[in-house]
């Protein structure tokens, strides 16, 4: 269990590229302000084999029910890898101020 924290730990580093920093956090506003998103960029064939292995870390956890992987993603990702549809407002759990935004356009 602590390999898999530490883990967990080192994906989300700001020295490994596989997951940046969501907007609410960047800017200091909102909920979820430690949260991290995968980053777009991370497309290398070595970036894929991490997210791969991170994948399989999580299938893992699924299959032993006492490992929990203290992973700090918005519900968006997580709704994204279930397969579950996402709601409007789920935006404003990592980029509060686009979210405001789209509020005001949509009072247009």
């Amino acid at each position: 269990r602590e390999a898999i924290a530490h883990i967990c730990s080192e994906v989300q580093s700001p020295f490994l590229p596989l997951f940046i920093r969501c907007p609410n956090a960047v800017h200091a506003t909102g909920i979820n302000r430690e949260a991290y998103l995968p980053n777009p960029s991370a497309g290398s064939p070595q970036h894929t084999a991490w997210l791969c292995f991170l994948g399989q870390l999580l299938g893992l956890a699924l299959r032993q029910k006492e490992t929990q992987l203290s992973l700090s993603l918005p519900s968006v990702v997580w709704r994204q890898l279930v397969d579950e549809p996402l709601r409007a407002e789920e935006l404003r759990g990592f980029d509060d101020s686009c979210w405001r935004s789209l509020q005001k356009l949509r009072g247009i």
